[in-house]
């Protein structure tokens, strides 16, 4: 019985690591399928921690599908600003990018491909780890909240409820459920489809409540991920913690897409 004991306290964290490995490895397959689609804006991996763009510390966008108009591979890396760095994402194995929730954000260049109306169908997904959950925070925006317009984005509450809530246009909606805790990864989506917005939190679609909605118009702001846009080009609302990938499809995922994704990267 000795002999067992000790057996176990010796395999099981190579059994762990294996199967963390394994989950990566399938995970990485899944994602290289889908910067082959066509509809797919962004596709940022969190993978590759020396990409540059003119000197600049950037994600590299790996939608090399993508057939989109207005849509320029170049003009689409992420730029990263500010208090960022390196850490680990969902796996030992995996990169992500840590958010110091005081300056640290990420920029995509050009708004075009991303400059969504009210009714056109788009999905955004994240995987996020919030390293304090009772701060209002935002995990993506294309918005411009003094202007009273909010195109589209996906925040943390900071109330006691400390749940998702989101904006497109004048459609603002807040998760009723479940409350998140803190150094847990949450895969997170905002689809829009017909002009209806939907969260989905780890796979699963959430029941919302009408929040306080801003204007039905477009803004000139840049997509961002770890904060929100309080202008055009000024920022606040900074994440607290770390994402490892986001992605942006231009048409409206189903709901089995969306729990696919889930599954497929679920640490």
């Amino acid at each position: 019985m000795v002999i067992i004991v000790i057996m176990v306290g010796i395999l099981t964290p190579s059994l762990v690591k294996s199967r963390s490995q394994a989950k990566y490895v399938r995970w990485k397959g899944y994602n290289a399928g889908l910067s082959r689609d066509s509809e797919m804006i962004l596709n940022y991996s969190f993978e590759d921690k020396t990409f540059k763009v003119d000197g600049v510390n950037a994600l590299r966008n790996e939608a090399e599908g993508c057939t989109a108009s207005s849509f320029k591979l170049a003009a689409s890396h992420g730029l990263i600003k500010g208090g960022c760095s390196w850490g680990v994402g969902r796996w030992s194995q995996k990169n992500a990018l840590q958010f110091d929730g005081v300056s640290g954000y990420v920029e995509v260049p050009d708004p075009a491909p991303v400059d969504f109306n009210a009714d056109d169908d788009f999905t955004a997904m994240v995987w996020v780890c919030f390293d304090n959950n009772l701060r209002y925070e935002g995990v993506f925006s294309k918005s411009a909240y003094e202007e009273n317009i909010a195109q589209y984005d996906l925040f943390h509450m900071n109330d006691a409820s400390r749940n998702i809530g989101g904006d497109i246009q004048d459609q603002a909606k807040e998760a009723s459920a479940p409350l998140t805790t803190a150094g847990v990864w949450y895969h997170l989506a905002l689809r829009n489809r017909a002009g209806v917005m939907e969260i989905f939190m780890d796979g699963k679609l959430m029941t919302l409540v009408p929040g306080t909605a801003g204007a039905k118009q477009k803004c000139s702001s840049k997509l961002i991920l770890g904060a929100i846009g309080r202008t055009a080009t000024t920022y606040g609302q900074y994440l607290q913690g770390r994402i490892d990938c986001f992605g942006l499809t231009k048409r409206a995922l189903t709901d089995g897409d969306i729990k696919g994704a889930y599954q497929m990267g679920a640490p």
